[in-house]
């Protein structure tokens, strides 16, 4: 049987400018445009919809396309990556905005549609695609369709199938489908429906009495139930980007879709995006005993209903108390928006239904938590935060964050007991060479401050200020734990918490108050006032904090004004509590959706009446702790100085650490007496004279950098030496300050480890062997001391959707094999025997046994098979990479590398590789007789890879024309043949083949003038259609 593949069209647009005898002369050229097009398919999708993927529809362009028969206008008008779509009454020509990244999907009328060319415009440019009809149209298949709807009689009730009644769809449908979702049955009385599909006819839903009842009593409060079960819901925010929420799938209800949609049209998500395995984005457990969780899975969506901004899955399942009893639950998962702060509530809640036969002697008292594998906009790392007050947890990643709020007055009643977060991932190295990649449960957030078990807790407890960083995680996750809970049969449990996904917009905060450097024993801060901003809050709190106290709020500003700046102030601060010396006030505001200001930040001191002269140094460790320093660090010192007695000349000298060196562009002098400070520099010592009045203040700064041979010497005998000096004076100074980095503790040699990969194949097709190869080492200076190795090194390459992994491998630098002493390396197995646990993914993963010293490199090698089917690889596999371990005082040492591959293509390909040239036919002036002119430089490479003597076909045809209509002929030469191109070639040939065309070559294109054409620009396309017909 014949049959034409997708293969590519090529356009050449060809301008040809025409003039008179003897007038200016015609001007011809072309240009080749690397746009590509096909022979496309149209199918049914589960849905029973007539679709057809157009992947040259580029976002951000308008489009305009038109058919023969009639499009889905509705279908179209519910996807969020459509913007200004119009029609024409026929529904046969429409024009968009195209914001989405999967292809484009264009919906036919499934009754009316048929095989057909459709014409797409955009860009001033014009493609037309052959559509024809898969064998989704030719075969058929029945199913079963029932309507009855019966309740449990008993506890051990039979359950039946039953349909819902549905009504016209709310909201949009979710931009990208998950394949696998099936369509919904339809409300009818027929017993049977004929379903053109080639899959098996899918089985009847049941749902037991208890479930119908729940959905019937919704659809009487006014809800209405759903056909498609991905329906999402949208609200617009302040910001300008729109929050979307529903369901991800059919096959967990508990899996919901959150995400945002900027002004660009970009989606932004906050979870991890799988929807399935045991690394999904959302999962919820079970308990009866702390510590030991029960997944709950695949608790499937029975039904989708919305009432106004309210979307509501229902589903059921069973909760294993002993081998002999189980509770039977109904569950209802319903997302919220609030329409003021673009909120989403998720509200969980279980009704029990199990109909124990004598009381309730088995009664139910079970706990819940839910897991978020966190993924800001495709970053799974960051640092994890307080909002503060008890309210949650905040995340990060510019301009983007999501808020995961359980402490609300809304969830009160609802909201989780407790909250934590932790690694999303772990190395689960308990069962030997089997190392098993497993994803986070809730142990691995909640734990019991008991040797002998007891009650757990997680970040709850602590009541983080706000903004305060919980923890830096390569995979960050958070976790809801809502405390066991006694329900009674027929009683109902409700757990939620609420999420704020959307842009940044933290409030403005400004002081306006001179803060005075320093105050003698007893006095107070007075009338302290300045002015905030808050673009999307209609309240603002005021907070303030000295050192590292908790913070006070002492006021909250009403933000009428929302685009204005609203004033604050305080009456004063009590420092009687405080001692001498230097202390820290900080401001800070925060929004009532829990956005945090920049915090304002004054040094004070508090000094006796008979001080003459505050001299003190600070010093910092800008890449780290000061308890942690390594060679390379740049430590950041500041001296402060305040003239308390009298006015006068002095000299300021600093002598710095010999192990450490002075950056000098870093050295500054805040003295307003003074713009252009004199230093001089005279080995480690700096000196510096100048003038200052009675309580004036002199600030010097500098950068140091600590030295490689500073490794093994004690922090407390790197010191710098601050002496204050009168004019003059060169024995007593009048002050002096000394500072050494820290108390204990030695410069230590911090591993600095790196990682490389990339893959050796250069393209990649079906099947193919892969090789990827990379690097791992420690670029540390080499000591003799042992701080600066790299420990418990271990390296991760997982298993990406079109990857199949076959071995791994360290290898030295002579590309040998690391023995099985030093390195251990295997492939995870979801198969393999030892696997005890169910939460685990794929991948090759290589466990050092030695410690990577400071200079040493070793080799990754790794193999794996591409996909046997690239059709189901929509975008090009993405590897990320991680390797992992900790240095001598147990710092954890990470990092990561991404590999990208090329797309993997079919095996069997038969395809336009390249067009190379352009058709250029030079300049012409009109003559009394026929002129024709060659196309020079012009070939076409055909790259077939199928098995067998295949031959192919390659159609070429043209339509050039001026403004009035009038046709430039262009003409195909092959010997003695001449064949006018308006009315199409075919060249056929067998196997790979380069075709060029030009005065010399076998095949020739060339334009014809006649002495009667007109002037004007000539203009049109040259079309290349491929065809693996013969």
């Amino acid at each position: 049987m014949k049959f034409i593949k997708r293969f590519n069209l090529w356009m050449l647009i060809i301008f040809l400018v025409v003039s008179p005898l003897c007038q200016s002369p015609i001007h011809v050229f072309a240009e080749t445009l690397s746009e590509q097009t096909n022979i496309l398919k149209i199918h049914k999708n589960e849905k029973e919809q007539a679709v057809v993927s157009l992947p040259q529809v580029r976002p951000g362009q308008e489009v305009t396309i038109k058919t023969n028969t009639v499009m889905d206008i509705v279908a179209l008008e519910q996807e969020q990556s459509i913007l200004k779509l119009t029609n024409d009454e026929e529904n046969h020509s429409i024009s968009f905005i195209y914001q989405g990244t999967a292809p484009f999907q264009l919906y036919f009328d499934v009754d009316q549609v048929q095989e057909q060319e459709i014409i797409v415009e955009q860009n001033q440019e014009t493609i037309t695609y052959q559509l024809q009809l898969d064998e989704s149209f030719t075969e058929t298949s029945t199913s079963e369709l029932t309507s009855s709807e019966t309740e449990d009689t008993n506890q051990s009730s039979s359950e039946t199938s039953s349909t819902v009644e549905t009504s016209e769809t709310i909201g949009s449908s979710e931009p990208e489908k998950n394949s696998e979702n099936q369509s919904s049955t339809s409300n009818s009385t027929e017993s049977s429906s004929t379903s053109t599909t080639t899959e098996q006819a899918r089985k009847p839903e049941t749902r037991s009495g208890d479930l119908v009842s729940e959905i019937a009593a919704d659809r009487d409060a006014g809800w209405k139930v759903q056909l498609d079960k991905q329906t999402t819901l949208a609200t617009s925010l302040s910001s300008g980007s729109q929050i979307s929420y529903g369901f991800a799938t059919e096959e967990d209800l508990f899996l919901t879709n959150i995400f945002l949609t900027n002004e660009n049209g970009q989606r932004v998500d906050y979870r991890n995006e799988s929807n399935s395995s045991n690394g999904r984005g959302i999962r919820f457990y079970s308990f009866e005993k702390a510590g030991e969780y029960t997944p709950v899975e695949k608790v499937a969506m029975s039904a989708v209903s919305v009432k106004e901004n309210q979307i509501r899955a229902y589903g059921e399942f069973t909760l294993d108390h002993n081998l002999i009893y189980s509770y039977k639950v109904v569950v209802r998962v319903t997302l919220s928006s609030n329409s003021e702060t673009g909120d989403i509530q998720k509200q969980i809640e279980i009704k029990r239904v199990d109909k124990p036969l004598l009381g309730d002697p088995q009664p139910m008292n079970v706990g819940f938590s839910e897991v978020v594998d966190t993924k800001l906009n495709g970053k799974d790392s960051g640092d994890v935060a307080y909002i503060g007050n008890g309210r949650g947890l905040s995340i990060a990643n510019d301009p983007y964050q999501v808020m995961f709020k359980v402490g609300e007055t809304s969830n009160v009643g609802t909201n989780p007991d407790k909250w934590g977060a932790a690694k999303g991932t772990y190395l689960d190295l308990s069962i030997g060479i089997h190392w098993w990649y497993r994803y986070a449960e809730p142990g691995d957030f909640f734990k019991s401050r008991s040797i002998i078990g007891g009650e757990v807790h997680g970040l709850e407890e602590k009541n983080g200020q706000p903004g305060e960083i919980v923890d830096y995680y390569s995979d960050a996750a958070v976790a809801m734990m809502w405390n066991k809970q006694k329900v009674k049969p027929q009683e109902k449990r409700t757990m939620s918490y609420t999420i704020h996904l959307d842009e940044i917009n933290n409030p403005k905060i400004n002081l306006q108050s001179d803060i005075p450097a320093s105050l003698l024993e007893g006095k107070i801060f007075e009338n302290i006032s300045g002015t905030v901003e808050s673009e999307l809050s209609s309240t603002v709190d005021m907070l303030y904090a000295i050192d590292d106290e908790p913070y006070t709020k002492f006021e909250e500003i009403e933000n009428g004004d929302q685009s204005g700046k609203q004033k604050w102030s305080i009456d004063k601060i009590d420092l009687s509590a405080y001692k001498t010396g230097k202390h820290t006030l900080t401001f800070l505001a925060q929004d009532s959706n829990g956005n945090l200001s920049e915090k304002v930040t004054r040094t004070f001191r508090i000094v006796s009446k008979d001080t003459k002269y505050v001299f003190d140094s600070t010093v910092t460790n800008t890449n780290g702790l000061l308890s942690k320093v390594h060679p390379g660090d740049r430590l950041h010192y500041e001296i402060y100085l305040e003239n308390r007695g009298k006015n006068i000349y002095f000299r300021w000298e600093n002598e710095f650490s010999k192990y450490l060196t002075l950056d000098e562009a870093s050295l500054h002098i805040e003295n307003k007496r003074d713009p252009k400070p004199d230093v001089q520099i005279q080995g480690n010592k700096m000196i510096y004279n100048g003038a200052m009045a009675l309580n004036e203040v002199i600030t010097f700064s500098f950068d140091a950098i600590v030295k490689d041979e500073s490794l093994g010497v004690k922090l407390a005998s790197i010191v710098n030496k601050a002496s204050f000096y009168e004019k003059g004076s060169t024995t007593k100074p009048l002050v002096k300050s000394e500072i050494s980095i820290a108390n204990e503790g030695t410069v230590t040699n911090f591993p600095k480890p790196y990682l490389e990969g990339q893959l050796l194949n250069k393209d990649i097709k079906e099947e193919d062997e892969l090789l990827f190869e990379g690097k791992i080492g420690n670029s540390t200076l080499a000591k003799d001391v042992d701080s600066g190795a790299w420990k418990q090194v271990q390296y991760v390459f997982p298993e990406e959707e079109g990857l199949v992994l076959k071995e791994i491998q360290i290898l030295d630098k002579n590309n040998q094999p690391l023995p099985d002493s030093q390195v251990e390396c295997g492939i995870v197995s979801e198969t393999d025997g030892q696997q005890v646990k169910q939460n685990y993914r794929r991948m090759a993963i290589a466990r050092f046994k030695k410690d990577i010293l400071p200079q040493e490199e070793y080799h990754i090698r790794v193999k794996a098979t591409a996909a046997k089917d690239s059709s189901k690889l929509s975008e090009p596999i993405i590897v990320h990479t991680s390797a992992f371990g900790i240095d001598k005082t147990e710092e954890s040492v990470e990092l990561e590398k991404e590999i990208k591959l090329p797309k993997v293509q079919p095996k069997e390909m038969l395809t336009i590789a390249e067009v190379t040239g352009e058709l250029n036919f030079g300049e012409w002036t009109i003559k009394r007789e026929k002129q024709k002119r060659y196309a020079e430089d012009l070939s076409i490479t055909i790259q077939d890879t199928r098995s067998g003597n295949n031959s192919w076909s390659l159609q070429v045809s043209s339509e050039i024309k001026n403004e009035s209509g009038d046709t430039l002929p262009l003409f195909f030469e092959e010997g003695n043949q001449k064949q006018s191109l308006e009315a199409g070639v075919i060249i056929s040939h067998k196997g790979m083949k380069e075709l060029k065309f030009g005065e010399k070559s076998e095949q020739k294109i060339y334009a014809e003038l006649s002495p009667n054409m007109t002037k004007g620009h000539y203009q049109g396309t040259v079309s290349w259609n491929l065809m693996d017909v013969p």
